[in-house]
């Protein structure tokens, strides 16, 4: 919304008002009465209309003890050593799932980046890692091969899609995944950025699958419910019969 800067209205009137009002703005909500201030004052008075159809404000980034950030204080991590240790894509997927996207304040803790990365990042490359391993294993067997072939299909078919859905977010670790699980869809596009997003397909939706799984995740939290009032350790065999309660679960959810 430049206005003095293009010599407007003297000069350049026709590109202004083609432009004008900006389709997007966006700022930190320290702006609220600053930039953003100004900026309606000036086209209310001058307009009568606002100076933008689309805005969105971002909260402020604070060091962990809530105070604003200080290279004097250096009560923050330097961010590129944040990078290097965790990753660019660990800390952009931090942020954007951070209370900032909503336009509120956002203590940063490098601990948050570590836990996202450990709770995040490496179950997914496990999963691919997975894949991946047993994708080399079936090319040298053909014991059980189609009930293999179909649980790796399901498997590399979620793979593709999540990395479709997350490249946007987490760049470089989606490509990565992306150009060595193409060699197995044959997939053309060399990068996951030239795909475009997926769309869902409903007839994927088996509610009675839903049930079964249901059925099974409640099955393992009883057993460790159980494990943990006797004290058994999850990597411990136990001598007992947990089946019952199982069988009990599955008949209740059939």
């Amino acid at each position: 919304m430049p206005y003095a800067q293009n010599h407007y209205p003297f000069e350049n009137k026709k590109t202004f008002e083609d432009n004008f009002p900006a389709d997007f703005i966006a700022e930190g909500i320290d702006q609220t009465r600053g930039w953003f201030y100004t900026l309606l004052v000036l086209s209310t008075a001058l307009f009568n209309k606002p100076p933008f159809k689309n805005l969105i404000c971002n909260g402020l980034v604070l060091a962990s003890d809530g105070n604003k950030m200080s290279k004097r204080k250096k009560n923050y991590p330097d961010p590129v050593e944040v990078v290097h240790k965790y990753g660019a894509d660990a800390l952009r997927l931090y942020l954007i799932n951070s209370p900032v996207v909503r336009g509120e304040n956002l203590r940063f803790r490098e601990e948050g980046v570590r836990d996202l990365l450990k709770d995040v990042f490496l179950p997914w490359f496990n999963a691919y890692r997975f894949f991946v391993q047993n994708v080399q294993l079936h090319e040298h067997g053909d014991f059980g091969a189609d009930d293999q072939t179909h649980a790796l299909s399901a498997l590399g078919r979620v793979l593709v899609l999540i990395v479709r859905l997350m490249a946007p977010f987490t760049p470089f670790f989606c490509d990565y995944v992306w150009k060595n699980l193409r060699k197995v869809t044959g997939a053309s596009e060399e990068s996951v950025h030239y795909t475009l997003l997926p769309t869902s397909d409903d007839s994927l939706i088996d509610t009675a699958v839903e049930r079964r799984v249901q059925a099974m995740r409640d099955c393992i939290d009883l057993v460790r419910v159980l494990r943990e009032r006797k004290a058994i350790p999850v990597k411990v065999r136990s001598s007992t019969n947990f089946g019952f309660f199982m069988l009990l679960i599955l008949f209740n959810y059939n």
